[in-house]
């Protein structure tokens, strides 16, 4: 068996200087970055580090030199040979994060110096290439799989949830009976899925396009009608910032297409006020649910009393 030798206490007082939040022990961390796309059993590093510009890095490497502690570069985590897999311990250097583009801003950073960025990932040009394209994709919407995954554990989808309407790990935790490293598991479980990125001091960023919806008939728009349509309806709507509309009459086939139209503006207002209350305090943002249905209908009960 490896003998694997825990990081020298000098050495951790040096990354957390040079690097603050951005170099971690948190466990759900290590876990993440001790597997990648190989069958190998997973083992993870004793620490993380995310540089920000290429001194960083140069300042990474000799510390590690300096104090005989095995690092491991990462890219995207594809590895299929196991290269990723912190065997000896040590630090992982994650050379994911979209920060390390500020490295393109100097004039100096040619095209000869991506490639051996590119070689230290262990990827070729054109798969970091493929791979810039897929982080500037946004999600429109999930596959009927991924969203199954969401209603399978409540938890996951209420930290899901929380996350789309922008809220911080920290607010969650204080506001839910979540944990630290409970939410942080969740968060990684969101980031894999592709909905979110979580980044350094686990600060979190969308993926989801602007017009991301739920899929209409899928296990989302389903959990709700099960479990949250009659808890919504089940009030008295007496109160000043709460309202329940019923209308009922005869439409032409024309009418209805203008009526299902003006839903969909109607909607499209209420997607546009809740981007701008983004910019407001949580304290100062509620959990607010519309629901809008039509469609041709009659009471069971009248539709009983009709003749054959």
């Amino acid at each position: 068996m490896t003998q694997r030798v825990p990081l020298p206490s000098s050495f951790i007082t040096a990354m957390q200087a040079l690097l603050g939040e951005r170099f971690t022990q948190s466990p759900a961390w290590l876990a993440q970055h001790g597997r990648d796309e190989s069958p190998f059993e997973a083992a993870p590093p004793d620490a993380i580090a995310w540089p920000q510009d290429e001194a960083e890095v140069q300042a990474i490497l000799r510390a590690c030199d300096a104090h005989a502690v095995p690092v491991i570069a990462r890219g995207a985590g594809t590895s299929l040979e196991g290269h990723l897999l912190a065997v000896h311990g040590g630090l992982s250097l994650d050379l994911s994060e979209a920060r390390v583009k500020k490295m393109f801003a100097s004039e100096r950073f040619t095209l000869d110096r991506v490639i051996e960025i590119a070689e230290l990932l262990g990827m070729t040009l054109s798969e970091l290439t493929r791979l810039a394209e897929q982080q500037q994709a946004a999600i429109h919407t999930l596959t009927e799989k991924q969203e199954a995954e969401l209603t399978s554990d409540t938890r996951l989808l209420l930290v899901c949830v929380c996350v789309l309407n922008h809220w911080s790990p920290e607010e969650i935790t204080r506001t839910y009976q979540l944990d630290t490293h409970t939410c942080l598991l969740y968060l990684l479980r969101l980031d894999k899925l592709g909905l979110i990125n979580v980044l350094p001091g686990n600060r979190i960023r969308l993926n989801i396009a602007r017009d991301f919806d739920w899929l209409s008939d899928g296990p989302i728009r389903r959990f709700f009608i099960q479990h949250g349509l009659s808890d919504f309806l089940n009030d008295d709507f007496v109160r000043e910032d709460e309202s329940l509309c019923f209308t009922h009459g005869m439409l032409s086939r024309a009418a209805m297409h203008q009526m299902q139209a003006e839903i969909r503006r109607l909607r499209q207002r209420f997607a546009e006020l809740h981007s701008d209350s983004m910019a407001l305090p949580l304290t100062h943002r509620h959990g607010t649910a519309m629901i809008v249905a039509m469609r041709e209908w009659e009471l069971q009960a009248f539709e009983s009393l009709r003749r054959s």
